[in-house]
């Protein structure tokens, strides 16, 4: 009996003991400090790291002290004296850490007093064990195909929500990517905002655009979009791909344009730089500030051409004052004080058709005419000095001598056009009439500036019901009759068709 008790009270004790070198070795911190009394008084932490409410019990038996959890790797992990650093409550911590579950990525590796560890998973699968692994797309950041997730996020957390290693998406894209050095910046570039155009990981589009062409600039420049949605003619490029002209992230021309703007208009429109570069006469408003957009719009417009008005209001908009040349210094008439003062108007300008009379970009002839339009008050006649007219007008004006069908200029049937134009010192058609419009019909000149002085040749011309007189500076008062039917007045020119194009004479 007092063996069989002996055995027992040895195997009690042996249990003791190891029970106790286990809490020991459990509580023993690796910096051998003494623990402070009240320390030694708290009792220990329980798994979720609350203290245990002492109710004045006994200790509990030893059964009950192997059934409790061992502390969770975190209350190890995050000691003040090893990894406390990562636990920082100013940063954004990674979920493992923060629940404590270390060992979600980490595996102890040797000895536990070695404190060595390795990671749990193969790169190619620690990251994608937890986090769903993406249907792979046809372009993908290289990083993120080599499984180098390290190589833009911290494991454990970090001062952005996605962990990353520097301050800012554009810090961090900044490590790899040249930074952008030109004097004009796109927005998201200068913001550091990479992520609202790139994906981060893969794309089905280039360079990781999350929208390929002209959808990806829209979904921010919504003024531009709307335009392109409503409005009937819009420009080629900017249906397809805002990059052909524009670069994406900076450049060294205002709207991030990939040159200035009429070599980048010109590199397109070969037909109308051909033309610039041979006519003698180039549009004042292609050397303005402005240049092309100072008549069409980039994007598109409510008028061929992509216009940014109807022609012949657009025209008016410049000329509505002297302006000067600046490519010639040459002055330019306000025309559209001559216009908005005549009661009696051209009729291309009655129907704001410019292009009627003027090319847009160039000419050979003065004043962006197309053909010759003498500015001299005495001219050789040819046919070829008054083609200009001629492109509306019947030749046989100033061709035939007679008439009774061809003009109301005449006496009888004495053509007085062929009187004024057809000789050697012949009156060219500005002698008689304004060109834009006139308080007279037929626009009529009141007077007009003749020889080196300057002097306002007057012409006094009065019409009558069949026929007319005047009482010029350059010849004593004569009138004119025509008995029987006038002839129809020329007709209008066709209306302008905004396409930016001549009208058809």
């Amino acid at each position: 009996m007092m063996i069989q008790f002996l055995k027992i009270f040895f195997v009690t004790a042996a249990i003791a003991l190891l029970i106790g070198g286990i809490s020991l070795a459990q509580d023993t911190s690796p910096t051998k400090k003494e623990i402070p009394p009240a320390a030694k008084e708290q009792p220990p932490a329980n798994v979720q790291g609350e203290t245990p409410k002492s109710e004045g019990k006994a200790s509990e038996p030893a059964s009950k002290t192997r059934e409790k959890k061992s502390p969770e790797p975190v209350k190890g992990c995050l000691r003040s004296n090893c990894h406390s650093d990562l636990s920082d409550s100013t940063r954004q911590i990674h979920g493992p850490l923060l629940v404590g579950a270390c060992d979600a990525c980490h595996v102890p590796t040797g000895e536990e007093s070695e404190h060595q560890f390795s990671l749990k998973h193969s790169k190619e699968i620690l990251c994608t064990s937890c986090h769903k692994p993406q249907e792979k797309r046809k372009f993908v950041h290289k990083p993120f195909a080599e499984s180098a997730c390290l190589d833009c996020h911290d494991p454990h957390g970090g001062n952005t929500k996605a962990f990353l290693k520097e301050e800012s998406v554009g810090k961090l894209c900044e490590q790899c990517h040249q930074p952008a050095q030109s004097k004009f910046l796109h927005k998201p570039v200068a913001t550091g905002e990479c992520l609202l155009c790139h994906a981060a990981h893969q794309s089905d589009h280039e360079k990781l655009v999350l929208s390929p062409g002209k959808d990806l600039c829209i979904t921010c420049h919504a003024q531009v979009r709307d335009l392109l949605m409503t409005a009937p003619y819009t420009h080629g490029p900017a249906n397809v791909d805002c990059g052909i002209c524009h670069f994406s992230h900076g450049g060294e021309n205002p709207a991030l344009l990939r040159k200035d703007q009429k070599s980048l208009c010109i590199d397109c429109h070969d037909a109308v730089a051909e033309k610039i570069a041979k006519d003698a006469h180039v549009h004042g408003a292609l050397a303005a500030e402005k240049g092309c957009s100072g008549c069409h719009t980039p994007h598109a417009s409510e008028y061929q051409s992509q216009l940014i008005a109807v022609a012949g209001e657009l025209c008016l908009t410049c000329h509505n004052k002297e302006i000067t040349n600046p490519a010639t210094r040459k002055k330019v008439a306000n025309v559209g004080r001559e216009i908005a003062a005549g009661k009696f108007k051209h009729g291309p300008v009655r129907t704001g058709d410019c292009q009627g009379c003027h090319f847009p970009h160039s000419s050979n002839c003065s004043n962006l005419l197309h053909e010759n339009y003498p500015a001299e008050f005495y001219k050789e006649f040819s046919e070829a000095n008054f083609s200009l007219c001629f492109g509306c007008h019947e030749k046989g004006l100033a061709l035939e001598q007679r008439t009774a069908t061809l003009t109301n200029f005449r006496d009888g049937d004495h053509n007085l056009h062929f009187l004024h134009v057809n000789r050697a010192k012949g009156r060219t058609c500005r002698a008689c009439h304004e060109i834009h419009a006139s308080n007279f019909p037929s626009h009529i000149r009141k007077s007009i500036p003749f020889g080196a002085s300057g002097w306002m040749l007057p012409i006094n011309f009065e019409k009558t019901e069949t026929g007319g007189k005047c009482s010029p500076g350059c010849h004593k008062p004569k009138a004119y009759d025509h008995p029987g039917p006038a002839v129809p007045a020329v007709p209008a020119a066709p209306a302008a068709s905004n396409s930016g194009k001549p009208g058809k004479p």
